[in-house]
C-alpha cells in the first residue's frame, strides 16, 4: 500500500514541478486529485464510460460537489480517439501533464503503442510491472498473489517490461526518459519504505 500511496505523490509531484495547466489522468478510477488540489490546474479525468458514470453516481451520493477545474472525459477506446475525445472536451496546446498509473499492465503491446502514439506533446508519468522473473523476496509473494487474483477477475496483466524495454517503447514514441522510479527509492525520497514488483517513469515529448 505505501507503494501505491508514493506512486500516487511521485506523480503529483513531477506534475507541480513542470508547471502544467492541465492535467489528464488516463483510467482515472477513483482518483481523489481534483478534490484535493490546491490549484486551479485544469483535470481532465479520463475513463470508461460505465466506470466514470458509477464515480460519479458515488459522488452524488456521498454529497461530493466536483471541482470546477474537473472536466469528465468518457472515453470507450474501443470505438473512440483518445485525443479527438479530448480536444472535444476542451483540452489545448498549453502545457500537459498526463499520468498513466496502473493501467498498462492491463493492455496489449498493440494498445500501448495507441496511446502512446496519440498523447500530444506532454509530460508522462506511466507506471509499469517488471518482468516475474526478475522479483525477488516479499516483492515476489505479493506480486504473485495479486497477478492470481486479477487473473481470476478476467483481467489479467498482459504487458510487463523492464526499464530498458520501457525505455525503447517510449524512445519509438519520441518522448525522452527524464527518471525511472522503483520502490527501493521510496524511502530515501519520503521516508517510507516500500515494496513492489512495479515502477514508474516520467518522460517528456517535445
Amino acid at each position: 500500500m505505501t507503494w501505491v500511496t508514493a506512486r500516487t505523490r511521485l506523480a503529483e509531484d513531477w506534475l507541480a514541478s513542470c508547471g502544467a495547466g492541465q492535467y489528464v489522468i488516463l483510467g482515472a478510477g477513483l482518483d481523489s486529485f481534483a478534490w484535493r488540489q490546491p490549484t486551479d490546474i485544469r483535470v481532465f479525468e479520463v475513463d470508461h464510460p460505465s466506470t466514470q458514470a458509477w464515480k460519479r453516481a458515488r459522488l452524488t451520493a456521498l454529497a461530493l460537489d466536483a471541482s470546477e477545474a474537473l472536466v469528465w472525459v468518457p472515453v470507450d477506446f474501443e470505438s473512440q480517439s483518445l485525443m479527438e475525445q479530448l480536444e472535444l472536451a476542451g483540452l489545448t496546446c498549453d502545457a500537459t501533464f498526463v499520468s498513466w498509473l496502473d493501467v498498462v499492465p492491463y493492455l496489449t503491446l498493440d494498445g500501448i503503442h495507441e496511446t502512446l502514439g496519440a498523447l500530444p506533446s506532454c509530460s508522462l508519468a506511466v507506471s509499469y510491472v517488471t518482468p516475474p522473473e526478475t522479483w525477488e523476496g516479499e516483492a515476489r509473494r505479493i506480486g504473485q498473489r495479486l497477478e492470481a487474483v486479477v487473473r481470476e477477475r478476467g483481467e489479467p496483466w498482459l504487458s510487463y517490461f523492464a526499464l530498458s524495454q520501457l525505455g525503447e517503447l517510449l524512445r519509438d514514441h519520441r518522448f525522452a526518459v527524464v527518471e525511472d522510479v522503483g520502490p527501493n527509492d521510496i524511502q530515501s525520497r519520503y521516508g517510507l519504505p516500500a515494496i513492489n514488483y512495479e515502477r514508474i517513469t516520467l518522460a517528456t515529448k517535445p
